[in-house]
């Protein structure tokens, strides 16, 4: 979920409004709205995003991009970064290297990939774009989030912080400059064999522990473009 407040009127007393239900059975919240939640028209900066966790939201987080020179290059010094239920994300290259331009510290929980990632644009309905930042890579680890919540529905947002930790992939990304090692993966255990995995033809991509191998003949694996 995003909203923006850019174009947006406000009321007369000139604060932001909200509705409190606005992630009412929303499994998963990506915090990138764009909109400075330090003013004090918020009542101060985490509480949108401590509102959702309390109503057992699981919030992810963009790492800020320091690179761009908005922010500093420790995401402890920006919130909802630091808070303890959020899961915080920085962006990885193509080439599985920390961006130059994503934050790093002990607040950052995952990496993902952001940096030159394709996805929809907005000229047609065919159209596409390539992206670059710390919100492709919250969207990445938000969808891993999705997979693990419909595995297992009933986990806390801090239940959902921790599995990923633990199913991160580690000893894969370079460049890591004080962010941690550990880039989502969404898989975990062996994922269940597609019918069509059975038949040899073909060539087939295994993932196994964030490596990826080419293979021939049935096994857990996904089928190649």
């Amino acid at each position: 979920m995003t909203c923006y407040s850019k174009g947006k009127k406000r009321a007369p007393e000139r604060s932001y409004r909200y509705r409190p239900k606005a992630g009412e059975r929303v499994h998963v919240y990506v915090v990138d709205s764009g909109i400075r939640t330090s003013h004090r028209d918020f009542g101060g900066r985490a509480v949108p995003t401590l509102e959702a966790k309390n109503a057992g939201i699981t919030v992810v987080n963009a790492a800020g991009m320091h690179g761009t020179g908005n922010v500093g290059p420790d995401a402890c010094h920006h919130t909802p970064s630091y808070l303890q239920d959020v899961i915080t994300v920085g962006a990885t290259t193509r080439d599985d290297a920390r961006a130059n331009f994503s934050q790093v510290g002990q607040c950052v929980d995952l990496l993902a990939p952001g940096a030159a990632v394709r996805s929809a644009g907005i000229s047609s309905d065919h159209a596409e774009t390539t992206l670059s930042g710390t919100s492709p890579a919250a969207a990445y680890a938000a969808g891993a989030a999705a997979l693990l919540l419909a595995e297992k529905p009933d986990l806390s947002p801090e239940e959902v912080k921790q599995a990923l930790i633990r199913r991160a992939t580690v000893g894969r990304v370079s460049n890591l400059g004080g962010a941690p090692d550990r880039l989502v993966n969404s898989l975990g255990g062996v994922p269940k064999v597609p019918n069509w995995a059975e038949e040899p033809e073909g060539m087939w991509s295994l993932v196994d522990g964030g490596v990826d191998r080419e293979c021939g003949g049935s096994s857990a694996v996904t089928k190649g473009a």
